[in-house]
């Protein structure tokens, strides 16, 4: 196991959580330290998706046979187009979400994130080499999951909770390596005294020429949000 993470908390969000939990169909940008900027919406008051959505992406929005389904994806999409107008100031409808070798989605080319949890859809592009965003809701499972998932130095509080946002961090790397679920959740150790990665995590985490990750984690109400970023 080698210590290539670091444990940062956002401190810059924590105030706003409040108006992030009740965004509306306008959202909310929030640039941190100049470096990343995260997107979050309602996916329950997003304007029409003919207003954001490219027309390629209008015609796989209406293949998905579930409305929710549909919803959660249209927000994802919403919440990363928003950064990239308003970095690039690009019109939405012209930008398409693709996915770069690692399978790491890319809007309009630009390497970013993208997140959904009952309600709330999120979204985060940063400058550096890798970027992993990943939000839950709070809601009870069983404890079990814990031992699947977590070494036992990553959870000093052996609770749902506290496994709720340790996942988010977990899962932010997950994506920020371009890994997602494909890999043992173990293979990536989160815990603040011997942060690191190991196995296939470690293999990927080379060839993107060894980025330096920082993980910042914020509570907004109801929802754990991490962040990875390089």
């Amino acid at each position: 196991m080698s210590n290539m993470i670091s444990i940062n908390l956002f401190e810059e969000i924590s105030g706003l959580s409040e108006q992030i939990a009740n965004t509306t169909e306008n959202g909310i940008l929030i640039s941190l330290r100049g470096r990343t900027i995260l997107s979050f919406m309602s996916i329950n008051t997003m304007p029409p998706p003919e207003t954001f959505l490219s027309a390629d992406e209008m015609e796989l929005m209406r293949s998905f046979k579930s409305e929710k389904r549909r919803k959660e994806w249209c927000a994802g999409r919403l919440s990363a187009k928003r950064i990239i107008s308003a970095v690039y100031g690009t019109e939405m409808r012209s930008m398409t979400v693709s996915y770069d070798e690692y399978h790491r989605p890319l809007c309009d080319g630009y390497l970013v994130s993208i997140t959904h949890s009952v309600g709330l859809a999120a979204a985060a592009f940063s400058y550096g080499k890798a970027i992993g965003l990943d939000l839950e809701k709070t809601r009870p499972h069983s404890i079990a999951w814990l031992n699947d998932y977590f070494n036992p130095d990553e959870l000093p509080e052996f609770t749902n909770e506290y496994g709720i946002m340790a996942w988010t961090r977990k899962e932010a790397v997950m994506k920020a390596l371009g890994l997602g679920l494909t890999v043992p959740a173990k293979t990536i150790n989160i815990s603040k005294k011997t942060p690191g990665l190991s196995g296939k995590a470690m293999e990927r985490f080379l060839s993107l020429g060894s980025p330096e990750l920082t993980i910042g984690t914020v509570k907004i109400q109801g929802w754990y949000c991490s962040l990875v970023s390089s």
